[in-house]
């Protein structure tokens, strides 16, 4: 059966609700089973184990839900092989990952200036006030996920924070919306771009809203320029990890927490100019061959 534009983009959105709302309900069941209230989340301590287990476990169940299962009904409905529909087929060599890994390395110092100064912009009290209130309730959950000092605790949120987000979202968003924009803007940088913003406004944090923004848009040159989604999530695994392995060694060995914001101070102007550099050189190698349409 054909499908117009319209339907196409209905069934979307339908199935991502229905997916969405079953994995709220799933996770509702789960913290009633175990008396976890997320209403007092504010209140809880990274000592509240037993808590912060069951948010993890209904963040993986709502990842599953929302993220990945839509891209798998999907192509279904409309005909096409899954693998084949989200770039799942093929893969480039491990030169490729290992030049990937290095950009985003090397482009860390600048990408923390952007932090820095999005973090910066001023809004009507109001507004401000509650994007405020958005952010710290943000970096409250996030610090609790990221609890625990021993290697089984880094190893499950490696896991939960790290793997299950990079691959869900690269399969919701360059797997399938930015395929989805394409079609419907037939421009690959314009999809791309639209992908991205969706991407970075769904986590409702604007102060990280222009980095994820442009991390999004390096997530979709990788797939765009390697005909393969496996970059992407490669890449986006490697961002989360950093992140958790980051915090995992402040906590345990008290390492500088400073090294996680290279870049946002203005003594740091060398390393933002020779990362700039190595990433810009590096560019080059990545993006400069298109394999495949999106």
């Amino acid at each position: 059966m054909g499908y117009n534009t319209l339907q196409k983009i209905l069934i979307i959105t339908g199935c991502i609700f229905v997916c969405f709302l079953a994995g709220n309900i799933i996770s509702s069941i789960i913290m009633l089973i175990f008396n976890v209230q997320l209403s007092e989340i504010s209140n809880w301590t990274p000592d509240m184990a037993m808590e912060i287990n069951v948010l993890k476990l209904t963040q993986v169940i709502s990842s599953f839900f929302v993220f990945i299962l839509p891209p798998l009904i999907i192509p279904k409905i409309f005909g096409y092989d899954i693998p084949g529909f989200l770039k799942l087929k093929t893969s480039p060599n491990l030169g490729y990952y290992l030049l990937a890994f290095i950009f985003m390395v090397a482009s860390m110092p600048l990408l923390n200036l952007i932090i820095e100064w999005n973090n910066s912009i001023k809004f009507p009290s109001g507004i401000e006030e509650l994007m405020r209130g958005m952010e710290e309730s943000n970096a409250h959950i996030t610090q609790l996920m990221l609890a625990g000092n021993s290697v089984p605790d880094l190893v499950f949120n490696l896991f939960v924070i790290a793997l299950i987000p990079a691959i869900g979202e690269e399969f919701l968003f360059r797997g399938l919306i930015q395929k989805y924009c394409f079609r419907f803007f037939k421009n690959h940088h314009l999809a791309i771009l639209i992908t991205a913003i969706i991407f970075s406004a769904i986590h409702f944090q604007f102060y990280g809203f222009i980095p994820r923004l442009l991390l999004g848009m390096f997530f979709g040159y990788l797939v765009y320029f390697s005909g393969s989604l496996y970059p992407a999530i490669f890449a986006h695994f490697a961002n989360n990890s950093m992140a958790v392995i980051g915090h995992f060694f402040i906590g345990k060995w008290g390492i500088e927490e400073e090294i996680e914001t290279i870049g946002s101070q203005s003594s740091d102007i060398w390393y933002i100019v020779a990362g700039t550099i190595i990433a810009v050189i590096i560019g080059r190698f990545l993006f400069r061959k298109k394999e495949t349409e999106l």
